[in-house]
């Protein structure tokens, strides 16, 4: 339940864990600032927030890529990218409420990103 409250409270939250490391997004140029632990995906939204990229830095097979709208599945899919592949996601055609894009590979999680729309 806190989780669910801090994830509306707050509107935009990108993580990346790469085999049980520590949190950040790593390679991301949009945030120099993060920890350097290279992890081989993670998520940027445009500044309207209609759109969400998933960005792999580096190849990845069988990773799971799964929307999930006020808790319920909405939209998965599975795929096996080359370094530097981009999946789009068009936010809006979710519906509104709190979105949440999880990236998985086996039981660990690759990148998260929330937000209300």
């Amino acid at each position: 339940m806190f989780l669910l409250g801090g994830m509306i409270l707050m509107p935009v939250c990108v993580k990346a864990q790469e085999n049980g490391g520590g949190f950040g997004s790593g390679n991301n140029p949009d945030n120099p600032n993060s920890p350097p632990n290279n992890p081989c995906v993670y998520i940027t939204s445009n500044q309207s927030c209609s759109f969400v990229t998933v960005y792999f830095v580096s190849s990845v097979e069988g990773a799971e890529i799964i929307v999930c709208l006020d808790g319920d599945e909405v939209d998965s899919l599975i795929v096996t990218a080359a370094a530097g592949t981009r999946v789009p996601f068009y936010l809006p055609a979710y519906g509104t409420g709190a979105l949440a894009i999880y990236v998985r590979r086996g039981t660990t999680l690759l990148a998260y990103y929330c937000a209300t729309i």
